[in-house]
């Protein structure tokens, strides 16, 4: 039953991912570091090979390979909109994916070569555009094919263009702009290559002129290398001051529940000095008891990952947890009454038979929707058992000052909140009958 309720309480930190990567990689992936991202990846022993790696081959979209580190990376910290996530919902400006070139680079640190449509990027930004498609059909053909010596070829214009077109619409999205490339996947600044130059480009395509091509390319790499460094750079840095900021606001959270729990802590210092007679036995002084036996079970303790935390907090009925997650619960369990029915007392100790009531529930203290809250705290009361009436029959040793508890750990157990059981096979037997049930009604006949 602790455990149960540990994992209530730390319900935001332990996410059930759509994918079976490591939370530990994923969460709050760098989308600019290729290495971080390779390894986020391959945190999914059992399916990387087989799911995960082909969707990173070098042939693959840029866009593509874009959805699905942001749906893995995602899933780590919420499943749910991890799920939402397609190719109508990737341009979110909320959602920081990788870029093309990093991307490019995960691909060469899998498989050991380059995205194949690599060499076509920077199109906007190269001042001819014609050396532009030069490099671009040559090397695309070669990572495409995975043959490093391909030769040019002879190619005419009409082919060589749709080439172009084919692996420029790896990397680019979908035009918006209304003109005659309206919907098309080509860079915003786009003209059709010059059918003049490219029949004589493939017609005098020397060693000496790919040579230039590749040293001008390397060039413009270099640029858009040191352009992309700065970018990462200011990334980081907002990064860090983001992850400074949000530390700052869970310490102020922490700060403010804790002057709130001071306000009661006179309170619970007395409840937990308070004096018992010895000669005499009741209601108060067995739930004093009791309560310090809930305490034995749940210790005070504090539990923080990242800019999370959560507590165990102690109070005069029982225990209480607190979290400055909005997406885990809040959770309280009290004794709330002892009622005696009999007692045989003699010097110092007793045997005493009592109903005890307690009371479990749970508070979704992040939702803002108030009937949505409700659903959920009801629910979560009847996975905390609710409030409850149980029969026990139990030593009490006065100790000097109070009346101490003697239970068994069955005794003490039964004291706490109910374990969780679930049954997966049965559940599926259950759904099973239900829709039975439901399409018998609607059919007027018995359907299984």
């Amino acid at each position: 039953m602790r455990i149960f309720f540990i994992s209530l309480i730390v319900l935001g930190f332990s996410h059930i991912a759509a994918f079976a990567q490591d939370p530990a990689k994923c969460d709050g992936l760098d989308m600019n570091d290729a290495a971080a991202i390779k390894a986020c990846l391959e945190s999914d022993e059992m399916w990387y090979a087989a799911r995960t790696k082909p969707q990173f081959e070098p042939n693959q979209k840029c866009e593509f390979m874009q959805m699905q580190v942001l749906k893995i990376s995602m899933s780590a910290s919420d499943p749910k909109a991890a799920k939402r996530i397609n190719s109508k919902t990737l341009d979110n400006t909320e959602n920081d994916v990788p870029s093309c070139e990093t991307l490019s680079e995960v691909v060469e640190l899998i498989h050991g070569r380059p995205a194949s449509w690599s060499p076509c990027m920077g199109y906007d930004e190269a001042d001819d555009k014609f050396e532009h498609f030069k490099y671009c059909i040559v090397e695309y053909q070669r990572l495409r094919y995975n043959q490093p010596e391909r030769k040019i070829g002879k190619m005419d214009c009409k082919r060589a263009t749709a080439t172009y077109q084919q692996a420029l619409s790896y990397v680019y999205p979908a035009r918006q702009d209304q003109g005659e490339y309206y919907g098309q996947k080509l860079p915003a600044t786009y003209t059709a290559p010059d059918c003049a130059k490219a029949d004589a480009f493939f017609n005098a395509a020397h060693e000496v002129e790919l040579a230039e091509m590749e040293k001008r390319y390397q060039e413009e790499k270099a640029l858009r290398a040191q352009a992309k460094a700065e970018r990462e750079a200011k990334a980081k840095e907002l990064a860090a001051a983001k992850k400074k900021a949000r530390m700052a606001m869970a310490k102020y959270d922490e700060g403010y529940q804790d002057s709130l729990d001071a306000m009661s802590a006179q309170g619970l210092k007395n409840f937990k000095e308070q004096e018992h007679p010895k000669d005499s036995i009741d209601g108060k002084h067995i739930k004093r008891a009791l309560v310090g036996e809930v305490w034995e079970m749940m210790p005070e303790k504090r539990y923080q990952s990242g800019s999370n935390i959560a507590k165990i907090i102690h109070t005069t009925s029982g225990f209480k947890s607190w979290t400055n997650n909005k997406m885990a619960p809040n959770v309280y369990h009290v004794i709330q009454k002892v009622e005696v029915q009999n007692c045989d007392l003699a010097n110092g100790k007793a045997r005493c038979t009592y109903d005890v009531t307690l009371g479990s529930n749970i508070d979704y203290h992040g939702m803002n929707n108030p009937d949505q809250r409700a659903v959920y705290n009801k629910l979560g009361d009847f996975a905390g058992g609710g409030a409850r009436t149980i029969t026990l029959e139990s030593d009490f040793t006065h100790d000097g000052t109070q009346w101490i508890a003697n239970l068994d750990y069955d005794q003490a157990k039964m004291l706490m909140p109910p374990e969780a059981n679930y049954d997966q096979d049965q559940a599926a037997k259950d759904r099973e009958k239900l829709h039975c049930d439901m399409m018998s009604t609607i059919s007027g006949w018995p359907v299984c």
